[in-house]
């Protein structure tokens, strides 16, 4: 277990936020100071815009406040600070490293990935998951965390004859969700944990978490790719 505390303090990026559940239930219950949430689905990242706001809202409303407006972007947390959340509509394999105004590469000292990379492999094969992982590994601070919940390969077979385009994706799969970690530890992460899959919940969601880390300790990366 990582405990609650786990990413107290840190800049967080959530690949695949959907409707901002997760990035949400980090910025109040886990302490992060900063969270941002990307997802390729413009209707999903606008649902989680209105989750966030309705929840800044509601926590206005109970302390005795005026309503938040749309742009709030500051979410109470349950330890009474604040997190300032924002939801991005954005591929994160072709988000750009280099942020206006600064030239400086916008780094993460977290990133979470939760039932995102059989979408991936679906649409991209083995090339789209090497390059999120090599992104991930790039866009991380020394000593950030990388949190990944991948769905088994068994997964893949009940959803491959959603399009010819991706039955021959699927086809053409060779490294699959167990050769994961070995891809990962290949390309300089060290492995910190694995968190057994729950004993409650739907079937198809529990699946077992993988940690890593960036090294401490690297030399300075180049911003491209």
């Amino acid at each position: 277990e990582l405990g609650k505390d786990c990413l107290a303090g840190l800049k967080v990026l959530d690949i695949g936020c959907n409707t901002g559940e997760i990035s949400l239930a980090v910025a109040r219950h886990l302490g992060a100071r900063r969270v941002i949430g990307c997802d390729i689905d413009e209707s999903l990242v606008e649902a989680a815009i209105s989750n966030r706001d309705a929840l800044v809202e509601s926590s206005a409303s109970a302390a005795g406040g005026s309503k938040a407006s749309s742009a709030s972007k500051s979410v109470t947390s349950t330890g009474g600070g604040s997190c300032k959340v924002t939801f991005r509509a954005e591929d994160f394999l072709e988000s750009p490293l280099q942020r206006p105004p600064s030239d400086e590469p916008e780094l993460f000292e977290a990133i979470l990935c939760f039932s995102v990379t059989k979408w991936i492999h679906f649409v991209k094969g083995d090339a789209g998951i090497r390059k999120l992982f090599k992104r991930v590994f790039k866009r991380l601070t020394p000593g950030g965390i990388f949190v990944l919940e991948p769905q088994e390969w068994s997964s893949y077979k009940k959803k491959r004859h959603l399009s010819p385009a991706i039955r021959q994706t699927v086809a053409g799969i060779e490294m699959r969700p167990e050769a994961f970690d070995d891809f990962l530890l290949s390309i300089g992460f060290e492995r910190k944990a694995t968190i057994a899959p729950p004993a409650e919940g739907p079937q198809g969601f529990r699946r077992s978490i993988r940690v890593f880390t960036k090294p401490a300790a690297l030399q300075a990366e180049p911003l491209s790719g």
